[in-house]
């Protein structure tokens, strides 16, 4: 039996992989954000001043992206587990989430 729902718990260890990985991504902007706002205000013409905020920026940009799609991939799970609720419904009356609710529980995860 435990053999039957491998694919199940290989899915749900993936979505917590991924709620991590967005966890972490949300932290590195929180500081690379403290990090722009610790960065001296000098002269726009400085090169060396104009370069960190370029890559300070970037960074930015990356993460945001990556958290962007890390998030569609989780909502994207949350949607397939509808339909695999409806498949997995002639298993034991175990009690389960409704997607709604782990969005709800993901989200409250996230604010931490």
């Amino acid at each position: 039996m435990v053999k039957d729902r491998l694919p199940e718990l290989e899915a749900v260890n993936e979505l917590h992989s991924d709620i991590d990985n967005l966890r972490q991504d949300i932290n590195a902007v929180d500081r690379l954000q403290k990090d722009i706002l610790a960065t001296p205000q000098q002269d726009p013409s400085n090169v060396i001043y104009s370069f960190m905020v370029l890559e300070l920026d970037s960074q930015l940009s990356e993460l945001t992206n990556s958290i962007r799609e890390r998030a569609h991939k989780i909502r994207s799970s949350l949607k397939g587990q509808q339909e695999d609720d409806k498949l997995l419904s002639g298993l034991s009356g175990k009690c389960r989430l409704k997607s709604s609710q782990v969005l709800v529980l993901g989200y409250l995860m996230l604010s931490l």
